[in-house]
């Protein structure tokens, strides 16, 4: 990335400035000034064009772009108390997921399924995450509660594989959380507490 000559606007000073990041379309750009100084530059652009951006690269499965674009939508977010939303509650399918190291082997067997789901009640405090293989279903249920605006606390209490009335426990249990990043209607963005990332779509016409 090239070196910019910057000159302050109010005194004879100059320096220069370092960009050591820019993403394919310029709207996240991330530079260094000559006395060390970070910035962290986003160009300002509609959420639905950043929400077009979005879905185009998880189909071209662009995990750069996919970043680069959450970053954005980081802060653009349309809801200013997500974690306390009634938008929370609802049934939403998994569209992508970065998964942390650490992370659960359930967790990481379960994003990497076509037909991942978590439903959430807010109201009554429960969450299931729900993995449809078909005629069987890896359902695991916990309890939430927010902890502030942006974070909401998860118990897993149980999980099981359940075919028809059969279910044999898997002994899932844990504690962990979600930070909000993004939430609007149809569309949410999640970190967890190891650090993998969501994204999700509402999807309230699924049967489960």
């Amino acid at each position: 990335m090239p070196s910019l000559p910057a000159t302050c606007l109010c005194c004879p000073l100059q320096g220069w400035i370092d960009i050591t990041y820019m993403n394919e379309d310029a709207t996240l750009r991330i530079a260094r000034g000559n006395k060390g100084t970070l910035f962290v530059l986003a160009k300002d652009l509609p959420v639905e064009d950043l929400k077009g951006q979005l879905m185009a690269a998880i189909e071209q499965q662009d995990n750069t772009k996919i970043l680069s674009t959450i970053a954005l939508m980081e802060q653009s977010n349309p809801t200013p108390r997500p974690a306390k939303s009634r938008l929370v509650s609802g049934t939403w399918r998994l569209l992508w997921s970065q998964q942390a190291e650490d992370a659960s082997p359930l967790q990481k067997w379960g994003s990497s399924q076509s037909r991942n789901y978590q439903v959430i009640d807010a109201k009554a405090g429960t969450l299931e995450n729900v993995v449809d293989l078909g005629v069987t279903k890896v359902r695991a249920q916990a309890t939430c509660k927010a902890l502030s605006d942006v974070r909401t606390d998860v118990t897993i209490s149980g999980a099981g594989l359940v075919t028809g009335p059969v279910r044999v426990p898997l002994g899932v249990q844990g504690t962990g959380y979600v930070d909000w990043l993004y939430l609007d209607e149809g569309l949410r963005i999640t970190r967890g507490s190891k650090g993998s990332l969501f994204v999700h779509m509402k999807d309230n016409d699924v049967k489960l």
